[in-house]
């Protein structure tokens, strides 16, 4: 995954999940958290990243499921 800009619109760019790279629209921003939407992809049609309590959290998701993940940092 990288944050790119295209037309001067922020994207996350997912590689490595199919054959071509998947767009998501960055959508919300805050000091803390970013979401990003394809509703064109069938799963996830939204990625949801934030700051709780000193961890990283992300929940992918489309109209009917959710999978959530806290990220732990490692030294």
């Amino acid at each position: 995954m990288k944050i790119i800009t295209k037309n001067d619109t922020l994207f996350l760019k997912v590689s490595g999940v199919n054959e071509n790279s998947t767009l998501f629209k960055f959508t919300q921003q805050t000091y803390s958290s970013f979401v990003c939407e394809n509703l064109q992809n069938e799963f996830p049609k939204k990625i949801t990243y934030w700051l709780e309590n000193k961890l990283l959290k992300a929940a992918v998701s489309n109209d009917d499921f959710k999978i959530d993940f806290i990220f732990k940092s490692i030294h």
